[in-house]
Parts: structure tokens; C-alpha cells; sequence
């Protein structure tokens, strides 16, 4: 495959993309006016359950992360709003990038200037700093806050599910309650079934990323998530991922490639650098191309083998599971966060072997030549473990690479010391600078 070009073309699909991501925005800014309970909270997950409440706005936090992650010196303002409250940097990168434009009256400022305030604050567990995000927003906006406590992986699966099934229920009430608006099942049921088609549909695409030439990059799937985080529970990001993986499909059949080159794959494990996000085609220079990793993973459903094997996973009702009441969506729902997604690895000390054979599976079934890995200065919890995990790959004859950096904090990125680690690993592939 040395110095083959293969064919690219441009996803038709794009363009419908960044127009839901405009209109969930739009929804956001125009709450007030439309009257609808504009919430905050939730960390991109159990959205299903705002379907309840029938017209709603979610505003999760990161409304102006990435415009201060493109524009630092607005990006440094908001950081030290954080710190000049006394907040330390060694919280989550993301807690204080996001805090940070709350404080600096950022986050909440529309496009037209004004500043508008969220209804009622919702939060969980899963990140460790989540909660903590959740009650600070909460005293600041002085709003309604439900904390859920997401149970760890190594709880009896039955305990897991009836200890997290009762507080999405109590929260389910609540929100009602504080909004005075009538829950309605049928809605949730509805918004249940459409982030599991979400996720599958988003783990298919995933799966035709095994072809070779693979049809999208690390770059092109990090913004066709964007859908699958913030609208998974409407009907309309069912619609997108269906139109995506019909598309995605004819470009393996058609033998397209993302960039046109792909010498050597690789795996990327963990964040980005938001404000770098150049870093996903760096490696293009050496036609390698990353075709893939922990976060685009995140966002499907899987069964998930003891041996790292991956397969996208059966919605419930496709396993004989109806969902026809608010427990049997309640289940469903969360049999996403405590079985379906790798995510409930990341910040579990009890992973051990298991985080080390799903990546060890990834780099298998999708053909990878060479894993990246994301040391994240800015997220403590997602370095539990992970250098064991590098050491396995390594053990096995998997080449990796770590490098440093933050997911938000731009003040503690070496671009220079970044970049020269990519080369030497590169290089120690056997890849040469195409231009050379």
C-alpha cells in the first residue's frame, strides 16, 4: 500500500449535520421567548428523560467552549474567572473551562447579548466531577438541582439497575414538579427508542470504519458525533445517522478514502486538545491516518466480550424487550450507561484487565497499526489505569505513544514537544514525510 492514493469525496451528509447543530442552538437562545424549561446539566446523557417534559431546550454547558477554546484570549479570561474564586487547576480542564464562561458571563450570553438563565439544573456521577460542576451552576443561576449517583461496574448488575432506576424515576417526578408541567411516558418511551437507534446506527458507522481504505478520518467522526451527543433522543438525529450510514456504506463499497492516503492506521485514546484539534490529521503527513478511538466509541452501544471483541449491540425491542411503560424505557435506558458503552470504564479503578483487551480488540478488528494515547493533564480520572494499559499494548507488541496535554487548558500545551513525540513515533513506524 506504499504511496497508493485512493479516491475522496465529499459526505452529502455534512452539511444537514451542521444545520442541527444551528437549530439545537437556535432552541437554546429562543427558550425564554417559546416559554419552554430550559435546562441545564446532564453531561450529554440520559436526554431521553427531558423528552418528558414535551417542548424543552437543553443547554448542557459547553454552549461557548468552543469558541473560547478558537479565541484564547477570551479562553485565558474565562479560565482565571474560575481561579481568581479561588478554584484550584487541578480540577477537570472542562469543569473550569466551562465554569469559567459561566463566571465570565460567557456560557449564558446569547447571540443578541442578553444573559439568560436556566431553569433547573440536572447532574450525575458518572465523571467524578460532575456533581460537583452541577451544584455550583446550580447556587450560581440560585436553581432547582437533582443529583443522580451512578453506581459502579463492579455493583451487582440487579442492585445497579433497581439503585439507578429509582433516582432516574424521583428525577422524572421532579421535574415535573419544579417545572409544573405533566410528565408525559409516552414521550420518554419515544425519546428511549431513539438514542438506542442513535447509538446503534453511530456504532455501524463506527463498525465500516474496519474497511480499508477507512471512509472517515478521527477529524470527520469527531464532528458527526456532535449530533449523537447533544439531539441522540430526537427523531431527527435517527433520520441523520441513517442517511450517514447509507453514505458511509456506498463509500466503502466505492473504495473511498477520507484523505486520499492511508499508509498506516492508527487508534486514538482519549480526548483531544480542543484548541488543537489539528492535532487529528497530523499524522497525515506521513499518510497515517487516525481512523478512530476511545470517544467516537463512546457514543454506540456495544456487547462488549471478555476478549476485547466488540459488536454493535441489539436495541431491547430487538431482543423481544418492548418498552410499553415508564420502568421497561427506565431499564433500557439504562442498561446503556451500566453495560453498552466503554465509557463505564473509564473512571473505574476495578478495570484492569478488561480496559486493557478492549483496546487490544480495537487495534485488532479495526486493523490499526499503532495506538495513541492522550495523557490528559486536565482529567485525573482518565489516567486511572492507563498506563498499565499502555504497558499491556506494549507487552503484546502493540507500538504506542503518550503525550501530555489538557483537554481544555491551553496554558500547559508544548505544541513543539507534542509534535516532535508524533514524529519520532511515526518515524519509528517506518513512515517518511510524504513530501520528502
Amino acid at each position: 500500500m506504499k504511496g497508493q492514493r485512493f479516491e475522496t469525496a465529499h459526505l452529502e451528509c455534512w452539511d444537514k449535520g451542521k444545520e442541527m447543530r444551528r437549530e439545537h442552538f437556535r432552541e437554546i437562545w429562543t427558550a425564554k421567548e417559546r416559554g419552554v424549561p430550559l435546562v441545564i446539566g446532564l453531561g450529554e446523557m440520559f436526554q431521553p428523560m427531558l423528552c418528558a417534559l414535551g417542548e424543552y431546550a437543553d443547554m448542557g454547558y459547553g454552549t461557548k467552549l468552543p469558541f473560547i477554546m478558537r479565541h484564547r484570549d477570551l479562553g485565558t479570561k474565562c479560565l482565571e474567572a474560575w481561579e481568581t474564586r479561588g478554584f484550584s487547576r487541578d480540577c477537570c480542564s472542562v469543569m473550569r473551562a466551562d465554569l469559567g464562561t459561566m463566571y465570565a458571563e460567557v456560557m449564558h450570553r446569547a447571540p443578541d447579548g442578553k444573559l439568560i438563565r436556566p431553569d433547573l439544573c440536572i447532574e450525575m456521577s458518572f465523571c467524578p466531577n460532575m456533581g460537583r460542576t452541577g451544584r455550583l451552576v446550580a447556587d450560581y443561576f440560585n436553581i432547582p438541582y437533582f443529583y443522580i449517583d451512578v453506581p459502579p461496574d463492579d455493583f451487582n448488575m440487579e442492585t445497579a439497575y433497581r439503585y439507578l432506576m429509582d433516582q432516574l424515576e424521583d428525577c422524572l417526578e421532579w421535574m415535573g414538579r419544579v417545572t409544573g408541567r405533566e410528565i408525559n411516558d409516552e414521550l420518554f418511551i419515544e425519546g428511549v427508542r431513539n438514542e438506542w437507534q442513535s447509538r446503534k446506527l453511530w456504532g455501524q458507522v463506527q463498525e465500516l470504519q474496519k474497511a480499508t481504505p477507512a471512509p472517515l478520518d478521527s477529524r470527520m467522526l469527531q464532528s458527526l458525533l456532535v449530533p449523537g451527543t447533544m439531539v441522540k433522543q430526537k427523531k431527527e438525529c435517527v433520520e441523520f445517522y441513517r442517511m450517514l450510514l447509507d453514505e458511509v456504506k456506498d463509500r466503502v463499497d466505492r473504495g473511498i478514502s477520507a484523505l486520499g492516503v492511508e499508509e498506516c492506521r492508527l487508534l486514538y485514546e482519549w480526548m483531544v486538545p480542543w484548541y488543537y484539534l489539528r492535532i487529528h490529521r497530523y499524522p497525515l503527513r506521513y499518510g497515517a491516518v487516525f481512523i478512530g478511538g476511545t470517544i467516537p466509541a463512546a457514543w454506540a452501544v456495544w456487547d462488549m466480550a471478555g476478549d476485547g471483541t466488540w459488536t454493535v449491540a441489539q436495541t431491547p425491542e430487538e431482543r423481544g424487550l418492548p418498552l410499553r411503560t415508564r420502568r421497561d424505557a427506565l431499564r433500557a435506558m439504562a442498561e446503556i450507561y451500566l453495560e453498552k458503552t466503554p465509557g463505564v470504564h473509564w473512571y473505574r479503578t476495578s478495570r484492569g484487565d478488561k480496559a486493557e483487551n478492549d483496546v487490544m480488540g480495537r487495534f485488532r478488528d479495526w486493523h490499526a497499526h499503532g495506538v495513541v494515547f492522550h495523557q490528559d493533564q486536565g482529567c485525573r480520572a482518565a489516567q486511572v489505569g492507563q498506563n498499565e494499559i499502555r504497558m499491556a499494548l506494549q507487552k503484546a507488541g502493540i507500538p504506542v505513544m503518550a503525550f501530555e496535554a489538557s483537554q481544555c487548558d491551553f496554558r500547559v500545551f508544548t505544541e513543539a514537544e507534542v509534535l516532535d513525540r508524533f514524529d519520532a513515533f511515526l518515524e519509528g513506524l517506518g513512515l517518511t514525510p510524504i513530501e520528502s
